[in-house]
């Protein structure tokens, strides 16, 4: 929505051709809002979106994600260092920077596929996220 109201801004969309352009871009299953609905406005469609996909609305559900998530096997180390960033990010949208580090940092250890890699990353006592991430890396080699 951010990017799609930049472009709205840029230009000088008015509500209807936002709504126009809005309506347009929508794929499954955020158009099958539209089936029931007519003579919607752009706010009122907009509202609907945010309080079906919005981030703000599930954030317990982000916090049960990061809970659970685990390494693929097909997935790299930094792969999931960057899902776990993302999901930190939508379960603690109000976390102070500091705060988020620690979470994120967190996150990406519990989310190891390997009991004893999370061990020996935790007895190095990282920092942040990258710290983690590198020593992980440096062990995953080793292994």
């Amino acid at each position: 929505m951010d990017k799609f109201q930049d472009a709205a801004t840029y230009n000088r969309w008015s509500a209807d051709d936002k709504l126009a352009h809005l309506r347009s871009c929508l794929v499954a299953p955020a158009e099958d809002l539209l089936c029931s609905i007519r003579g919607i406005t752009y706010e009122h469609l907009v509202e609907k979106l945010r309080l079906r996909y919005g981030t703000s609305e599930q954030t317990e559900k982000y916090r049960l994600d990061l809970r659970y998530r685990r390494k693929e096997s097909t997935e790299t180390l930094q792969q999931l260092a960057g899902a776990v960033e993302k999901l930190t990010q939508l379960a603690y949208p109000s976390a102070d920077i500091a705060a988020r580090d620690i979470l994120v940092r967190d996150g990406f250890i519990d989310a190891l596929d390997d009991r004893h890699l999370q061990i020996d990353i935790r007895r190095q006592n990282p920092r942040s996220l990258d710290a983690a991430l590198t020593r992980a890396m440096e062990l995953d080699v080793f292994n």
